[in-house]
Formats: structure tokens, sequence, C-alpha cells
């Protein structure tokens, strides 16, 4: 055990009451509750996590814990705060295509992922030429995984881009502007005796051929 079990039982509490009080007036007398339980041990957990996956990939990754604070500068969803714990891993400088490696804590989902999102202009051209070459190769990849494509962020077309055919064997993929591969990991899942860190880079490995695959080829 490694001591982060109850990283996971504090924030799927947390944000499922944070879901039914979605406030600043609810959520600012347990803000300090929020920081030592959740925040502060999720930063730690994420700089642990960069080490060894920084090993397991033979690249620097640095780690990122998202803020609970949502921008709703230009949404018509007021609410001011997320209702998940989300943390990342990528190599600097992060640019556009640069894989990420993903794991998120939901009070109805748990999981892990890879991938690349929110593409436009030259880097969406690279990416679609990428999936031309070897979209077969990244849709094994993804199953070899267990992976499922997430619609996160996934701004899908209607119909495959030009100067590709729409009877094109990755014509999905072509049609998209993410590629997210997640693992559904269950909504309680737990990692028993062995503790989170291993568990979830055991979870990881299964995806670390689709982020070399993206990585060798974007």
């Amino acid at each position: 055990m490694d001591g982060f079990d109850a990283l996971l039982t504090e924030s799927r509490a947390f944000f499922r009451a944070l879901q039914d009080n979605n406030s600043k007036e609810w959520f600012e007398p347990r803000k300090e509750e929020f920081t030592a339980n959740i925040r502060k041990p999720a930063k730690f957990l994420a700089s642990l996590m960069a080490e060894d996956l920084s090993r397991l990939t033979g690249a620097a990754l640095s780690p990122r814990v998202f803020r609970i604070h949502r921008d709703v500068r230009f949404s018509k969803d007021k609410t001011p705060y997320k209702t998940w714990l989300h943390m990342t891993w990528q190599t600097h400088p992060i640019g556009p295509l640069t894989p990420m490696l993903f794991f998120g804590v939901e009070p109805e989902a748990t999981r892990v992922g890879c991938g690349i999102m929110g593409l436009s202009g030259p880097a969406l051209t690279r990416y679609r030429a990428c999936i031309d070459r070897h979209g077969e190769a990244l849709e094994e990849a993804i199953e070899t995984a267990g992976g499922v494509l997430s619609d996160h962020m996934a701004d899908r077309l209607q119909k495959v881009p030009r100067p590709y055919t729409a009877d094109h064997p990755q014509g999905d993929l072509l049609r998209r502007k993410s590629l997210i591969a997640m693992r559904e990991l269950g909504p309680d899942w737990m990692p028993g005796t062995r503790g989170l860190i291993p568990s979830l880079l055991d979870e990881f490995k299964t995806l670390l051929p689709l982020r070399a695959l993206l990585t060798e080829h974007l």
C-alpha cells in the first residue's frame, strides 16, 4: 500500500457532493478540506508518477493537475467548479501534437488514457496525414490496450475531410480533431493491496505502445 487509496475515496465523495451543490457558497467553507485531502495528495501523486512514467517511456514527463475552477467566460454553463480530478503527463515543450497520458477520477468513473486533443490548423493536417499512413497501427494499439475512443473534445466532422475518400478505412479517425483512447476502470475501482502507483503503472503500460506510435509519427 502506498497511502493513496484515500485520495480515490475522498475525491469521489467530495465531487459527488459538489455535483449537487456547485456554488461558491458551498465550496468556500470546504476549500481547506479539498486542498488538504485532494489537491495536495493529487499533486504529490502526479509528481511521483512522473518519475516512474519517465523511466518507462525514456522521456522526461512533467505532471499537471487540473485546477478545480471552470473557465465559464464562453460557456452557457456557469457552474463555477469542475466535479472531477484530472491529471496528465507530457514532455516539454508541450505542443498541439504532444501525446499525453491521463488519469481521471469522477463520481461515476475512473479511467486512464492516452492521446492528443484540440487540433487545428497545421497540427490537424499533420494528424490526418498520420492517420492516413498509420491509422491501422494506431487502431490496433488502441484495441490491444483495451481502450475506447473518447468523445471528449472530439469535435467530429460530419464527412471525411478532403483529400481523403469517403470510404477511407480510418474515416472515423479522420473526422476527429482529437484522438484520446481511454481505459475505463469502473466507478468504484480500487488498486488493492499493491497500492495506487503500481496499479496505475500497470494500466499505463498497456497504453504506452499507442503513445510511442503517436510520438514517432506525429
